[in-house]
């Protein structure tokens, strides 16, 4: 323990320090609501911030008495781990995230948990809600494994699939930015598709969904998907620099083998759009989002 828990929480974030729990934590504040975080990381005390470690055992969690709403954003998110250490990450991102969203619910919580459209297969373009889970690699049959575990929490407990999230200082884009300026080529894979959203419309779904306290799945989804092959000639079209400078490859002919290489990306987000008014939005928004104004050139075309 770092400091006192207060007795009632309005709205939880755990994994206040990842990407994500940051900008939902302060588009939250932004809106007038007090926000209380968890973080695993041990250091002086921070104001509105407790201790929770998911590897630790669920005996030394400490929670408030009450809780209005929590987003559950902690975990390993690292495909490389959870393929290398199964069991470590496994109990981590399967049996205490399960058991501590049955503890916030029991705080009178509503559940909003993050997972990836890494629990579907990718067969099909804009794979709907209920389609059976069959995850790719070793993250998503863990966020496969939490949903099914989350399921007995039934009307307090929200999934919110989330498709690649691009944050502004996405390191992939940093570094192609990076190279392209400097008149390097950029190998992209064509092979790997993706449906990006921006790290904004992502946290106002949370938000959305948060506030909604309707239970069931939602899915976070740009309206269509591109290869990383795509979104590196985006950006170069964006800066106005040589296209040739773009040289796509192929996972497989780079000899990398990737735990996940879906064939599409997209999810149909219709649940999402109808209940909430948020529809999906193309996948160039997302990258306009992590551009900098000095970046998009005067002369650099848009997609479409």
């Amino acid at each position: 323990m770092t400091g006192p828990v207060s007795d009632t929480v309005d709205a939880l974030v755990v994994g206040i320090d990842g990407v994500i729990g940051r900008a939902l934590a302060a588009r939250l504040a932004a809106g007038g609501t007090a926000v209380t975080g968890t973080s695993r990381r041990v250091g002086a005390p921070r104001a509105g911030v407790i201790p929770l470690d998911l590897a630790e055992p669920p005996d030394r969690w400490v929670l408030p008495a009450r809780i209005g709403t929590a987003w559950l954003l902690a975990g390993v998110t690292a495909q490389a781990a959870c393929r290398t250490d199964p069991t470590s990450t496994g109990r981590i991102n399967v049996t205490h995230t399960v058991a501590l969203a049955q503890r916030l619910a029991a705080a009178g919580a509503f559940v909003v948990f993050a997972s990836t459209n890494l629990v579907l297969d990718g067969s099909r373009p804009r794979q709907p809600a209920d389609s059976p889970l069959r995850p790719l690699g070793a993250y998503g049959a863990q966020k496969a494994a939490a949903e099914e575990g989350l399921r007995t929490l039934a009307d307090a407990a929200a999934v919110v699939r989330l498709s690649k999230v691009l944050a502004p200082d996405f390191v992939l884009i940093r570094r192609w930015v990076e190279d392209l300026r400097a008149g390097r080529p950029v190998t992209p894979f064509s092979d790997l598709m993706l449906a990006p959203t921006s790290l904004d419309f992502a946290v106002e779904a949370l938000v959305r969904v948060g506030r909604a306290r309707r239970g069931g799945v939602y899915q976070v989804s740009a309206a269509d998907e591109l290869s990383y092959a795509d979104l590196a000639h985006g950006v170069a079209r964006r800066m106005a620099v040589d296209p040739g400078l773009v040289r796509p490859t192929t996972s497989v002919a780079s000899g990398i083998v990737l735990d996940a290489l879906p064939r599409h990306a997209t999810m149909d987000a219709s649940r999402l759009e109808q209940d909430l008014s948020l529809p999906p939005p193309p996948p160039e928004a997302a990258l306009d989002a992590c551009l900098t104004p000095d970046e998009r050139q005067p002369g650099g075309g848009k997609d479409g």
